[in-house]
């Protein structure tokens, strides 16, 4: 698996062989939306990280303060494999906008009830006619490290198959939510989105094709 693209932490082409662990995306500000709600630091956003493993894709988010008490926050993984289609608008009506269309939206929700996860659909056609019955299932578990202040969501790969998303080129894109206000915190973006009218500017892509050497 190949790394490629531009941003803070990558440089030209990255091999990223089976069971290990790359961080592709690392915050180039510290700035955040501040709520003061006590979980500002919850939703800083520091780095993410993807893992090839076996049957699985894992991706490691890492914030700046993982909280076990936390309710109010919601973690955003858009993803991107089909050029010809997706969404610009973000999902569950969060305001504001991206200029590059996702498929496929990994949610993870931290609430009163713990750990929520949802997969969120940004293609025009329908999960079913990709054959997924219920996409969710995309995301077999997500693992808090809060010790090491990480989330882990492990993927299927089985099932990013079936629809298409593996092996391809994949782009990425991470933000934290306000979940009351529906509004964004924090992103992996530079510049941040309240500095470019609520727009997420640029997506970062692993190649899932690629093999062998540099």
């Amino acid at each position: 698996m190949v790394i490629e693209g531009r941003g803070a932490s990558i440089r030209g082409r990255l091999m990223l062989r089976e069971g290990e662990k790359r961080w592709i995306l690392k915050d180039k500000s510290e700035e955040i939306i501040p709520f003061n709600d006590g979980e500002d630091q919850v939703r800083d956003l520091l780095a993410l990280g993807v893992e090839d493993k076996g049957e699985e894709i894992h991706l490691h988010l890492k914030v700046r303060d993982l909280r076990r008490d936390a309710k109010n926050t919601s973690y955003y993984v858009l993803m991107d494999y089909n050029p010809l289609d997706g969404s610009f608008l973000l999902p569950d009506k969060i305001r504001g906008a991206t200029d590059h269309p996702w498929d496929l939206a990994l949610k993870v929700e931290l609430s009163e009830k713990g750990i929520k996860r949802d997969v969120l659909w940004g293609s025009s056609m329908p999960p079913t006619l990709a054959g997924l019955e219920n996409p969710e299932e995309i995301i077999r578990g997500v693992a808090p490290n809060y010790d090491d202040d990480e989330l882990t969501i492990s993927l299927s790969k089985a099932l990013l198959e079936k629809i298409g998303a593996y092996p391809s080129k994949i782009y990425f894109q991470v933000f934290s939510v306000n979940n009351r206000l529906k509004r964004i915190a924090d992103s992996l973006n530079y510049p941040k989105p309240w500095h470019n009218s609520n727009f997420l500017v640029g997506a970062y892509p692993v190649d899932f094709n690629q093999t062998g050497g540099n």
